[in-house]
């Protein structure tokens, strides 16, 4: 998104005009090392990132997903799930742009690394939700939540079977 380019942006100028500082002071020869000067920028870019995300995530719940092809979708399951889809899908996005432009300088490197870490949840939820449906649509969640129930019992120790499904051995 454009807004999001814009602070990104602006972000990038922030970093840019401290390293410069941060060079003008060590050629007068005072030596700050670079740790240091690392820390006197997160606070900053740190303020910068929550704001920029709070703004994504309200940007994302606003989100309408684009009118979905088929009667599976028409549901208002489909069209939760679709709108849940859109809307991880810009979150991504935007981390996405925070994390390349953090990634090329040194003193945001923590900062870009809590932001990968964000992505991956953000990934691994979306993964999760569409996974989930097309297990659904096939007929398999069941299946494997069972599966699931079964083998977390096992790993307990619980050694009864799942409720309903008791067959000789």
């Amino acid at each position: 998104p454009t807004e999001v380019m814009d602070v990104v942006h602006g972000m990038l100028e922030i970093m840019g005009a401290q390293e410069f500082s941060m060079q003008s002071v060590v050629a007068a020869g005072a030596q700050q090392p670079q740790h240091e000067r690392a820390i006197d920028v997160q606070p900053v870019l740190a303020a910068l990132l929550s704001s920029l995300m709070e703004a994504c995530a309200h940007s994302a719940d606003s989100l309408q997903p684009l009118a979905p092809s088929g009667s599976q979708m028409q549901s208002e399951t489909g069209n939760t799930r679709a709108k849940r889809t859109a809307s991880s899908t810009y979150l991504i996005n935007c981390l996405s742009a925070m994390a390349g432009a953090l990634a090329s300088n040194r003193s945001s490197a923590y900062l870009g690394q809590q932001l990968a870490t964000a992505i991956e949840g953000h990934i691994s939820a979306l993964v999760g939700v569409e996974v989930h449906a097309l297990l659904s649509k096939v007929g398999v969640a069941a299946i494997l939540e069972r599966m699931q129930l079964y083998m977390l019992q096992g790993s307990r120790g619980a050694g009864s079977e799942i409720e309903g499904d008791a067959q000789p051995a």
